[in-house]
């Protein structure tokens, strides 16, 4: 009998966000302390949020958003008591993939354990967070009072984002 669990695949999403201020460090180093001391878990919940859209509104991919993963019989909007930002399915992978923020900030995919569906959810999750990262850097120029437009499309199966800021 299946169950959905959770994958070993993950996006340490607070390493991310720390790569990214290191580098602003070295630019603007107030803003790079202010951006710290903000809570990172609205941030990383939007950009979760922003990139299940993204991936969703792409029909290239054949990425559907969906509110739930399921295991065939049984659909479900929480992980462990956590609930899922939204989940991710595709045309040959009906079951999804779950999207979850952890306490910790760490993004923790969830998926039916019982189906074959390996390549599809590397697929999926390898998509997400190429996705991601684009956002991430989107809303930290945001905070740093940059009008940013962010360019997204997928090129043979990855993901290609160009960003565009002006400083207000």
């Amino acid at each position: 009998m299946s169950s959905i669990v959770m994958l070993r695949v993950a996006l340490d999403t607070p390493d991310l966000i720390a790569d990214l201020l290191s580098q602003l460090q070295v630019i603007n180093p107030a803003m790079a302390q202010f951006i710290q001391s903000l809570d990172p878990i609205p941030l990383i919940k939007e950009c979760a949020q922003n990139t299940i859209d993204f991936l969703a509104s792409e029909s290239l991919t054949g990425i559907k958003k969906q509110d739930f993963v399921s295991n065939g019989r049984i659909n479900t909007s929480t992980w462990d008591g956590v609930p899922l930002i939204g989940a991710l399915s595709h045309y040959k992978f009906p079951d999804g993939v779950g999207v979850l923020v952890m306490a910790d900030g760490a993004i923790k995919f969830v998926a039916d354990d019982g189906r074959d569906y390996c390549g599809r959810i590397d697929y999926i999750t390898r998509l997400f967070k190429e996705a991601f990262t684009a956002q991430a850097i989107k809303t930290i120029l945001e905070i740093m009072d940059y009008q940013v437009v962010l360019n997204q499309r997928l090129e043979n199966n990855t993901v290609v984002a160009s960003l565009e800021g002006v400083k207000l």
